[in-house]
Parts: structure tokens; C-alpha cells; sequence
């Protein structure tokens, strides 16, 4: 895809609002789950049942088992193919595997420092057209179902972004307490259009915890470029 079709793209992802989910521009929830052998033996898959529950409150998601490195790489290139094919269809990347505060595990013991992820999804950014590499910008929505996973913030700090928004628990987090929260994350953000920071609070209420998932929002700064394209577009 060339850069103005990319740029026309990543642009018109910044309607993240549809409460009706046959829209073609709905935001699709993408799960990627990488669960320890453990979690599999206890059929304990946070993934597989948040991928069911949205599926009955008919929010479009897509469930991708990556064990290793290799199919994790291979579900982020299925997620752009997907994304190119629906050039209005915004990206809610759904991570649930195992973390701290240095990495993310897979579940054949393969990790990802968060710099090693954060190079992962400015590629996938790049495929998908999610992300601008001259303007730095991501319109990503990237929650991340893993403990300490608000670490995922640092990925901001190292010089290119490549998520807009992040939503993550802040410590340790059991699954049940996750896949609750973000089941009402999205049913709050996603189809009922209710901003993103009240969404949060009311994980934390479901979850029955106190400021355990947090949001780093940085839409402002992608609306803020969205209309000084538009402007400078109008000025033409």
C-alpha cells in the first residue's frame, strides 16, 4: 500500500465511535494469546473465553493462538492482512499471555522485552497502516492482558510510539479478574460508546479492584495531526 493510501488509512482510524457493530468501520477486538503450558493444561485460556463472550455480545473480534515467537509474528501479519482488506476498520489489539515488569512470555518460554515488542508493532503498525513511520503516529488500540502490563508504557519512550492508546493492569492480576475487566471494557467502550477513561474505572469496579487497570491515552495528539491534515488539505 503507498504512503498516501497508508496516510488516508491511518487517518480515517481515528473514528474509534460505532456502537453498531455491523458497521464496516467497527472496531474489530484481535486477540493474540500465548498461554504457559499450565494454563493449558488447566484449560485456564483467558483469550478463548473473552474471544466467546464478545462473540455473544456481538462485538467482531478474531481469536489467534501464538505459542511461539514465530506464530506470533504470523498472527500479527494475518491481523494487517486482514486491516488492508478493511481499509476503515480501525485495530484493538488484544494481548494475553504472561508478564512482568521487564517482559512478555510465550508459551515456549520465548519472551519479548518490551523493546523486542514494541519493534514487533511498529512493523505490524507499518503492514497494517496503523502507524505513520515519518509522523511517528499509531492509531492502535493496544491492551495488553498480562501481569504489570502497564509497563508496556515504556514502549512510548523509546522514540517511536506504536500504540495511541494503552490499556493494562498496573501489577499482578489473576485471569478471572481480566477477563472480566475487559470483557466490560469493551462492552463499554466498544458498543456502548462511553468514553475511554470511564470505561477503565468501571474494569477496576467489575474487577472489584482499585486502580489496578490504567490508560495511557494519547488520542489527543492523534486528532490534534488528524485536523492539521485536514487543514492543510482544505488549504489546497
Amino acid at each position: 500500500m503507498n504512503e498516501a493510501l497508508c496516510r488516508e488509512a491511518a487517518m480515517s482510524m481515528i473514528d474509534l465511535r460505532h456502537a453498531d457493530w455491523n458497521k464496516p468501520g467497527t472496531p474489530c477486538v484481535n486477540i493474540v494469546e500465548s498461554p504457559s503450558p499450565a494454563d493449558l493444561l488447566a484449560e485456564c485460556q483467558e483469550g478463548v473465553a473473552l474471544h466467546a463472550a464478545l462473540r455473544q455480545a456481538h462485538i467482531p473480534c478474531r481469536y489467534y493462538l501464538a505459542t511461539n515467537k514465530e506464530t506470533f509474528g504470523r498472527a500479527l501479519q494475518l491481523i494487517a492482512a486482514q486491516r488492508r482488506f478493511a481499509q476503515h476498520q480501525p485495530i484493538t489489539l488484544h494481548i494475553s499471555c504472561h508478564g512482568n515488569n521487564e517482559r512478555i512470555g510465550l508459551t515456549s518460554s520465548e519472551h519479548f522485552t518490551w523493546d523486542q515488542l514494541r519493534l514487533a508493532l511498529i512493523d505490524f503498525g507499518l503492514q497494517s497502516c496503523a502507524y505513520l513511520e515519518k509522523e511517528k503516529v499509531s492509531t492502535l488500540i493496544l491492551c495488553m492482558s498480562t501481569c504489570f502490563g502497564l509497563f508496556a508504557h515504556q514502549m512510548s519512550e523509546m522514540g517511536q510510539r506504536p500504540f495511541m492508546t494503552l490499556v493494562a493492569p498496573c501489577r499482578a492480576v489473576s485471569w478471572s479478574d481480566s477477563l472480566v475487566a475487559f470483557l466490560t471494557f469493551y462492552n463499554l467502550f466498544l458498543e456502548k460508546n462511553k468514553p475511554c477513561g470511564e470505561a477503565v474505572r468501571a474494569m477496576n469496579t467489575a474487577a472489584g479492584e482499585s486502580d489496578l487497570f490504567l490508560v495511557a491515552d494519547f488520542s489527543e495528539e492523534v486528532k490534534a495531526w488528524v485536523a492539521s491534515q485536514s487543514a492543510q488539505s482544505s488549504n489546497k
